[in-house]
C-alpha cells in the first residue's frame, strides 16, 4: 500500500512540476492565472488539484479497485471540466455526474460520465464500507465537496428550503 501511496505521490510532484515549467515560464498557452506565493497556477490546473486532492487524502486506506477508481477519474477530470463549464454536464445531489443539455452531447461524452459515474460508486462503496457509513451519506458529503469545487458554469442540483426540493441551479 506504501508503494502505490508513494506512487502516487511522485506522480502529483511530476505534475506540479510540469504545471509550473508550463505556465510558468511562457508557454504556448496563455489562459488566466491566480498568484501564488511560490508563482502562478492556470484556473483550470487549480480546479484539477481542487477536485483531486481529496480523493488522494483519501486513499491511504482504500483498496486496489477503488485506487484504480480515483486514477481513472483523475486521467478524465480536465475532458469533464470542459463541459462543466459550458453546462453541458453536471453535479448532482448523489456526487454523481449528469448531461444537462442533450443536443450538445455526443456519444463519447455520454460514455465519459457513464465510467466517471461507475468509478465515482466504486470509491463510494469503498469509503462508505471503510467509514462504516451508508452509501447515502457519503454521496450526500461527495455531492456538497464536488458542487462547490465544480467550476463557475456547471450546474448543480441543489436543496431549495422554500420547495422542499431539489432543483438545478448554475454555479
Amino acid at each position: 500500500m506504501k508503494k502505490i501511496t508513494i506512487c502516487v505521490f511522485l506522480s502529483l510532484v511530476l505534475l506540479l512540476i510540469c504545471i509550473k515549467a508550463r505556465f510558468v515560464s511562457g508557454g504556448v498557452d496563455n489562459r488566466p492565472a491566480i498568484k501564488k506565493a511560490n508563482g502562478l497556477m492556470s484556473v483550470e490546473k487549480q480546479a484539477f488539484l481542487s477536485f483531486f486532492l481529496p480523493f488522494v487524502y483519501a486513499q491511504d486506506s482504500l483498496g486496489k479497485e477503488a485506487l484504480d477508481a480515483v486514477l481513472r477519474c483523475k486521467q478524465r477530470l480536465q475532458v469533464l471540466l470542459i463541459d462543466m463549464k459550458k453546462g453541458i454536464i453536471g453535479e448532482n445531489k448523489n456526487g454523481l455526474l449528469e448531461i444537462k443539455k442533450i443536443k450538445f452531447a455526443y456519444k463519447a461524452l455520454a460514455d465519459l460520465v457513464k465510467y466517471e459515474n461507475e468509478d465515482r460508486l466504486i470509491i463510494y462503496n469503498e469509503i462508505a464500507k471503510r467509514d462504516n457509513l451508508s452509501l447515502e451519506e457519503v454521496e450526500a458529503s461527495q455531492a456538497k465537496t464536488l458542487q462547490d469545487k465544480a467550476p463557475h458554469g456547471t450546474p448543480i442540483e441543489v436543496y431549495n428550503d422554500s420547495k422542499q426540493d431539489f432543483e438545478w441551479k448554475i454555479k
